[in-house]
């Protein structure tokens, strides 16, 4: 089975289930590669430049690659990939939430006071998206870790939970 795998020498592919690798993509600007998320025959990828982060997706197992517009983001970057519409994207960065649900022509964003740190989509039903977020922002107290859930693709998050364990700096 396939697998991709995001490194600071560019995009890696296994074909074998992880036991050999080859560098798909490992020229500028496909170095340093933050984020990855493969779904639908897709990859999409947030790659660090000097410039700052850019997204680029690949529908040929990453033979080539188009760019796309990014919002203004901070990282750390997590993406995932609606798993079967592969023109959605959900990002998570330091500065928030956000969807593209035509490939990155438009983005929504979701207002939350505090980073993403994790994004996750059900594929078994996939409007549902779950979010660890960190925060809140700007706050003297401990961050605090909270699992955020949607079951509307992102649109809203009704359900949260503090999640266990203590964050150190």
């Amino acid at each position: 089975n396939r697998i991709f795998a995001a490194t600071s020498d560019g995009v890696l592919r296994s074909e074998d289930n992880g036991w050999t690798w080859t560098v798909v993509n490992d020229t500028p600007p496909f170095r340093n590669v933050a984020a990855l998320a493969a779904g639908a025959g897709r990859i999409w990828a947030v790659v660090l430049a000097a410039s700052g982060p850019s997204l680029a997706y690949s529908d040929d197992a990453g033979l080539t690659w188009r760019a796309v517009a990014l919002p203004s983001v901070t990282g750390p970057f997590n993406v995932e990939v609606h798993p079967t519409d592969r023109s959605v994207l959900f990002l998570g960065a330091g500065s928030g939430f956000f969807v593209t649900r035509d490939t990155g022509e438009t983005w929504n964003q979701r207002q939350l006071t505090s980073q993403v740190i994790g994004v996750a989509v059900d594929p078994s039903a996939p409007d549902t998206v779950a979010l660890t977020t960190l925060g809140p922002f700007g706050s003297s107290a401990p961050p605090t870790r909270i699992l955020l859930i949607s079951e509307d693709g992102g649109r809203n998050f009704p359900k949260s939970a503090p999640l266990p364990g203590t964050i150190s700096g």
